[in-house]
């Protein structure tokens, strides 16, 4: 032992002492296992063990408690200990001498009872921290009754959660089908198990029920009353189960809870589970920055206000448009170089929010060329959309042509429709009500000479094929970005053939008028627009005609109040490029914004 002297800077001098700070525990384990000094004997399953009451009450508060209250065993050197094991005592009796213990798959439940009833905590903890890594499929509902038994809070939260999160997997297994009915239902009606869709729990509930199918069959309805209806596909009323007994069980009551007064009711109040629910979120595609056209995508979250990267396009694209078919996002067409025609590369890209990836559609819609320059595109139901306008690539000069793209049977077909009045590209194109907006845009050929802003706007009518003037717009406007709003045309920026704009128009579709509103905070050209909630966002864009600044800046337009505000910037700047109210998985974004915190 190593003695030194240490001197404080003012008064007295004082000794201590450096060395092995468990010499003591290492004398006292030799005197416990002699049977020196000792003064309490244990007799654990039929076991006796010296040991100091010190030591023990030093490490235990059940010790503790039982040496220093008015206890039988307060004042005796013998006490007896129940429930716990002998060999579970031996190895916390050498963890309170040594600051050691062994932990196996063998022993840890018996440790971690041991350890539960004397109050080590230590020894609880590391049973814990060792169950929490051997964690699988196979033990970990073992694993959660051995948590909640032992008031195990960490441990168990952090099963539950595995359970919820690999969900599909554990419903496969052997211990997941000898569940209680009550363990299943706690499962089930939970908002965070991981599933595919209600199709896929109800296909967990036969499989539960056939197990056992005389036991559990009259469970039926009880566990059908968790399966959240609302998102059960048609179909799957006329699926046949495992087992003709089965099915004659089941698929009577679904179809009674599916069709019934009370299920009309509830309906309404159902929410997806977390694991295919949505989130609403701002999708930003494609673009050019300073040096490259863009094939990445990411999107802004109004509800936490956060940007998130989301899997890149397939291909590059810039000057492309954004549409919905069948509740999926499409990109469609856009340059993939500023020179090069490359007819190879998909028309059309198709978006899943839930698995975050882009893949081209199965069957492309036959189109004379790709790579379209300054088009317009617009949604005009759930299986078609019109492309308006832009650049011939053949001529280089403006179009008036209009096609409409349909999906038939998992193919695209594309028709022609009535030709706008006036050839335009670079224009805005927007739905408002049954009727569809061409706003702006130019009509020279597409090169840096001058040229000035179209002022004109016309409407189409589908239900008579036909185009129509309307009041055109304050100023001439090309590449601006627009958007629709309770039954509002607004308009924001571009260029009017001199300067890049800030000003800003809304056209009254009832009174056929436009009227300036509050300008932006920054002049913007070739940047993008979308109406989210009652607010509208505008994204990006560039400064100048020949390039300039390109922005990754935000501005947020409010109009009931009239009123510009800042929005947090995109991680990336960029132009041409577009935005679209899509929807992300819950569960992705979940995990990304938690990563990022």
């Amino acid at each position: 032992m190593i003695m030194g002297l240490v001197r404080t800077i003012e008064g007295p001098s004082f000794l201590q002492l450096k060395g092995d700070d468990n010499i003591i525990l290492k004398v006292l384990n030799t005197q416990r296992h002699s049977g020196i000094l000792c003064d309490v004997n244990l007799t654990v399953d039929g076991q006796n063990f010296s040991a100091h009451k010190a030591v023990l009450a030093a490490n235990s508060r059940f010790f503790f408690a039982m040496f220093t209250t008015e206890m039988l065993e307060k004042d005796k050197t013998s006490a007896s200990v129940s429930t716990i094991t002998a060999t579970a005592m031996e190895s916390i009796l050498d963890f309170m001498y040594t600051g050691r213990i062994q932990i196996h798959i063998e022993n840890v439940f018996e440790l971690l009872e041991a350890s539960n009833y004397l109050f080590v905590e230590k020894v609880k903890k590391a049973c814990c921290q060792f169950l929490q890594s051997v964690l699988d499929t196979e033990n970990c509902f073992m694993i959660l009754s051995m948590a909640d038994a032992f008031s195990c809070n960490d441990l168990s939260q952090t099963v539950t959660q595995y359970v919820n999160r690999e969900f599909s997997k554990v419903a496969k297994t052997e211990s997941f089908l000898k569940l209680s009915k009550e363990e299943i239902i706690k499962f089930l009606s939970s908002d965070d198990i991981s599933v595919e869709n209600e199709d896929q729990l109800l296909e967990i509930i036969t499989d539960w029920i056939s197990y056992d199918l005389e036991a559990r069959k009259d469970f039926c309805g009880q566990l059908l009353k968790l399966v959240r209806l609302s998102f059960v596909s048609l179909s799957q009323l006329n699926d046949p189960l495992h087992e003709k007994e089965l099915n004659e069980l089941i698929i009577p009551r679904l179809v009674t809870e599916f069709k019934g007064a009370t299920y009309e009711k509830e309906a309404g109040k159902m929410t997806a589970r977390k694991s295919y629910r949505s989130v609403e979120v701002i999708l930003v595609a494609g673009g050019c920055d300073n040096s490259a056209i863009l094939s990445n995508v990411c999107c802004f979250v109004p509800v936490v206000s956060k940007w998130v990267e989301l899997s890149a396009m397939k291909l590059p694209r810039w000057r492309l448009q954004l549409v919905t078919s069948q509740d999926n996002m499409l990109a469609i067409g856009g340059l993939r170089d500023v020179c090069v025609k490359e007819r190879a590369i998909p028309f059309i890209e198709r978006f899943s929010g839930q698995s975050n990836s882009w893949d081209a559609t199965d069957h492309q819609p036959v189109v004379h060329d790709v790579e379209l320059d300054s088009f317009g595109a617009v949604s005009t139901g759930s299986t078609t959309f019109l492309l308006v306008g832009g650049l011939d690539p053949k001529t280089n000069r403006c179009t008036s042509h209009v096609s409409i793209f349909e999906l038939k049977d998992g193919s695209w077909f594309v028709g022609q429709r009535k030709s706008l009045l006036f050839p335009r590209a670079g224009h805005c194109l927007v739905s408002s009500g049954d009727n569809v907006y061409a706003i702006g845009g130019f009509q020279v050929p597409n090169t840096f000479a001058i040229r000035e802003g179209m002022r004109t706007v016309e409407c189409y009518d589908s239900t008579r094929d036909a185009w129509t003037s309307v009041q055109p717009m304050i100023e001439g406007r090309q590449f601006a970005a627009a958007v629709t709003l309770n039954d509002e045309i607004f308009i924001f920026g571009g260029y009017d053939g001199q300067n890049v704009l800030n000003s800003c128009e809304v056209y009254n579709v009832k009174l056929n008028r436009w009227q300036h509103i509050a300008p932006m905070r920054k002049s913007r050209m070739k940047h993008s627009a979308v109406a989210h909630g009652d607010k509208i966002y505008v994204i990006g864009g560039v400064s100048d005609i020949r390039g300039g600044s390109v922005f990754s800046s935000v501005e947020c337009y409010i109009p009931e109040k009239n009123l510009w505000i800042s929005a947090p910037d995109m991680p990336v700047g960029r132009f041409d490029h577009q935005c679209y109210v899509s929807n992300v998985g819950y569960k992705f974004l979940a995990s990304v914004l938690e990563k990022s915190q």
